[in-house]
């Protein structure tokens, strides 16, 4: 379950009681639900003020997410997810008070002929079989033909009321790879933000099979700083924070290890601290 409350976006597993909270600048109600990384996992896409955000079903931010807008405006309405035509990957379509219609690929880079200007959008893109349309603050709709560039026939999420029946009911994903095989491995092992200023950081690993996973941090002398427990989802980017308030400025090591399926492997992250 998503929840909404002022700038407060949450993630809830209905089966576990387990919340994951983000703090967003001015959170739009209006979301698409769609497998946009390619995984076998639904991810969850939503604006918040001139941001686009993507969080897997666990809560935790996906890769290079968010994305700004260039041009200031605030993004309204939900998201349009659709696959490209004779491109692998797909389209997250969305606009902006200030006016322009982009179409992003699930890298976050912008599609050819992308973005376009319209008066300023009022509503939530719709794509109705291979015509994209939009309410503009002028008073008008705008309407732009996509079947050269979208593959109409693989529309994920049409708008603000989700599928094309306008029912909002987003299937669980049976599609996409996995993206490695190994239990923990060291590409998908790293921490955001780093060099971490305040607040938190957010070590993040990708699990192949289910895992009892813990983080242990040291400072340069070998000094323990702190143990963290993590969590142990197979097939998903994972990702626990670490408060660093109370930490002084420095390098520090986060040693991640996942035991599970029979092995233990480890991986090491190199953490900045500047205060």
């Amino acid at each position: 379950a998503a929840v909404f409350a002022s700038d407060q976006f949450a993630v809830i597993n209905a089966q576990t009681k387990e919340v994951k909270y983000h703090t967003l600048p001015g959170v739009s109600p209006a979301l698409a639900v769609a497998n946009i990384d390619g995984d076998r996992t639904l991810d969850i896409i939503l604006g918040a003020g001139d941001q686009l955000f993507a969080f897997n079903i666990k809560g935790n931010m996906l890769e290079r997410f968010p994305i700004r807008t260039l041009d200031g405006g605030s993004i309204i309405g939900a998201p349009v997810v659709v696959a490209q035509k004779n491109l692998p990957g797909i389209a997250i379509v969305y606009g902006t008070t200030n006016g322009h219609l982009y179409a992003v690929n699930e890298r976050g880079t912008m599609l050819p002929g992308f973005p376009v200007q319209t008066s300023g959008m009022a509503s939530s893109p719709v794509l109705v079989g291979k015509y994209l349309a939009a309410a503009t603050t002028d008073s008008g709709i705008s309407i732009w033909e996509t079947q050269l560039q979208f593959d109409t026939s693989k529309i994920y999420w049409t708008g603000y009321t989700g599928d094309q029946r306008n029912s909002g009911f987003a299937p669980f994903a049976n599609d996409g790879v996995q993206k490695s095989s190994e239990l923990l491995p060291k590409k998908y092992a790293y921490n955001w933000p780093n060099p971490v200023y305040s607040g938190a950081t957010n070590i993040r690993y990708y699990l192949a099979k289910p895992a009892a996973v813990t983080i242990t941090i040291v400072n340069m002398a070998g000094e323990l700083v702190q143990k963290l427990n993590g969590t142990g989802y197979a097939g998903l980017d994972n990702e626990v924070p670490w408060d660093i308030t109370n930490v002084q400025s420095g390098i520090y090591f986060a040693q991640i290890t996942a035991s599970g399926g029979g092995e233990e492997t480890s991986q090491i992250v190199k953490i900045a601290v500047v205060k």
